[in-house]
């Protein structure tokens, strides 16, 4: 049986560094990002934020109580995934699949607010003069 670990999706990445915090909080009882298994780095050139995780989970899905470590559970865009390779390979293929459809899974992930999405622009509703 595959491992399940820590993935991320850097598109999704905000940058807001909770992560590293609960990851701190969880494995040193401090809120040090420094001391943290997660590292979010800015590429300035891009603009953007890459979580780098360098853990093994056992110890955070172990303390958790629904087996999910505390990053991924306050990743509030769902840019980190807490499964094996190939369920990554699938939620990511899915992402993209549902962002041709609604723009709003550019910014979070559709696994993290599973909403009833609709396809956009939403279609009017006709009243026929009710």
């Amino acid at each position: 049986m595959e491992k399940k670990r820590i993935h991320a999706i850097e598109d999704l990445c905000t940058g807001c560094r909770l992560c590293q915090l609960v990851c701190s909080l969880e494995n040193t009882n401090e809120f040090n990002p420094k001391k943290a298994n997660i590292n979010v780095a800015h590429i300035d050139e891009q603009g953007i934020y890459i979580p780098v995780v360098d853990c093994d989970n056992d110890d955070c899905s172990s303390k958790s109580d629904n087996k999910i470590p505390k990053c991924v559970q306050v990743c509030a865009p769902g840019a980190l995934i807490y499964s094996t390779i190939n369920e990554a390979a699938e939620m990511k293929k899915d992402l993209v699949r549902k962002r041709a459809v609604q723009p709003l899974f550019k910014v979070f992930a559709p696994w993290k607010w599973p909403f009833p999405w609709k396809e956009w622009p939403f279609e009017k509703v006709e009243n026929n003069g009710k």
